[in-house]
């Protein structure tokens, strides 16, 4: 049958909206694969950037968000400090581990992880997503898994566990790559409290499994306790019989997890580093006599970097060219170097503002698994920013602008909802009319349609 003409726009943005999502779900695998990618796809995130441009420019009237508009704020920052501030005194004689390209044009580099994801989250945050893609997009999150770790770790010479844990995990020791595994774990950890298939629970679980399995033997202690702060966060937003569900599950995994390393270690041995990691709070915190006379610790470079700034530097900072580098190994600490308090504060409100829809998610629904996920990916950034530059590493900056744009999206989508829910059930009291409801499995809200008359 022939559309009219009152049924083509409809039918355009649902075709927009199709496109939009094919691009996230290839972003998604894509940054997984970002170190085996070849060189002619190098500027894939570039060209998402430009693909979400154009969308925005077809769907016409933009609804922006607070976050978003916090989000241009820090870019507007970025932009004024870069044109009002004096070139800074240098900080750091050695640039650390960043590209050449990042030495030589450091404003550039900023501006370009500042603004390379800023499409995605102004698009995320003016469309809906529905029950259906959301599970597409959890689903790609949790096959990515598997694919990523067989892709990346036999190119770190890493052939078995077993030699990974005798060298203490030193070849997974880049911080950018596992962070983001951990990111997508959440959403194994969503598709678990959802009602699911046996075998469709059975492959979530067994991903997750070989996850926390490469997160223990890796260098990164932080994403170990990334795994900590998942279950705080899910004990805090749920309740009833799926909190019941998520402490069983995570019992049952630690056990089994715990029992299965140490057959291991008796069998096959590991490293002194492995195993004071894991036996001592000491030497899992770093906190033996060695380690606190090491310059070059963690806690000693922040440290460093703290009594760097002058009392009067904190306000504005003191340039942001003044560490190009890593530096102090802490974003919360480089950004007070180059913008001051202002620029953290900027920088972050947008996370802290999508932890306050998870919150509000949680309130409004009864049962909401929905509710930790928003949570979760809304407060990476805030804690992977002690550790690290969640706004500017690679794999890192697409987590945390991911999670930002998609908290928006679903809590507009829920509230929507809810509200369409609530006019429904005004409109049929007033009638004095009952009604039978079904309810949407994520969130607990009404499908729009749902609505049966007697």
């Amino acid at each position: 049958m022939r559309k009219s003409l009152t049924d083509l726009p409809s039918t355009w943005m649902r075709a927009l909206d199709s496109v939009g999502l094919w691009i996230v779900l290839l972003l998604i695998v894509g940054v997984s694969l970002h170190f085996s990618l070849p060189p002619w796809l190098s500027l894939y995130r570039e060209v998402a950037a430009g693909l979400f441009t154009v969308l925005l420019c077809l769907r016409g009237s933009i609804r922006i968000s607070r976050e978003t508009i916090a989000l241009l704020g820090y870019v507007a920052l970025l932009s004024l400090l870069a044109i009002t501030q004096a070139p800074g005194r240098l900080l750091y004689d050695e640039l650390g581990v960043i590209s050449e390209w990042q030495a030589e044009h450091p404003l550039l580099s900023q501006f370009r992880s500042a603004m390379l994801y800023v499409p995605m989250v102004i698009y995320l945050s003016t469309r809906r997503i529905s029950h259906k893609e959301l599970t597409r997009i959890a689903w790609t999150m949790t096959a990515a898994i598997p694919i990523a770790l067989g892709a990346f770790i036999p190119g770190r010479g890493v052939v078995s566990l077993t030699e990974l844990s005798r060298t203490g995990g030193n070849e997974l020791g880049y911080l950018d790559f596992l962070p983001l595994l951990a990111f997508y774990g959440l959403a194994g950890c969503y598709l678990l409290q959802i009602k699911q298939k046996p075998l469709a629970r059975f492959v979530v679980f067994t991903n997750l499994w070989l996850l926390a399995a490469i997160l223990v033997v890796s260098t990164g202690r932080q994403n170990v306790v990334w795994m900590i702060v998942v279950f705080a966060i899910n004990m805090l937003t749920t309740e009833g019989r799926t909190r019941r569900t998520t402490i069983m599950a995570t019992l049952v995994a630690a056990c089994v997890i715990g029992a299965a390393a140490t057959m291991y270690v008796m069998t096959y041995g590991a490293s002194a580093k492995f195993l004071d990691r894991f036996t001592s709070i000491d030497g899992f915190l770093d906190l033996s006599p060695t380690e606190l006379e090491n310059d070059s610790s963690r806690a000693a470079l922040a440290l460093t970097g703290l009594k760097m700034i002058k009392p009067t530097e904190w306000p504005l900072g003191i340039g942001l060219e003044s560490c190009p580098g890593p530096g102090p190994h802490c974003d919360y600490i480089r950004q007070v170097m180059r913008g001051g308090l202002l620029l953290v504060i900027l920088g972050y409100l947008p996370c802290a503002m999508a932890i306050r829809r998870g919150w509000r998610a949680k309130h409004r629904e009864r049962r909401s698994p929905l509710s930790a996920w928003m949570c979760g990916m809304a407060f990476f950034p805030i804690y992977f920013a002690l550790f690290g530059f969640p706004r500017e590493d690679a794999c890192k900056a697409f987590a945390s602008f991911l999670g930002l744009g998609l908290c928006i999206a679903l809590d507009r989508s829920t509230s929507i909802q809810n509200q369409a829910v609530a006019r429904s059930s005004r409109t049929l009291a007033r009638r004095n009319m009952p009604s039978t409801c079904n309810v949407w499995p994520v969130t607990g809200s009404v499908k729009a349609g749902s609505i049966r008359h007697r």
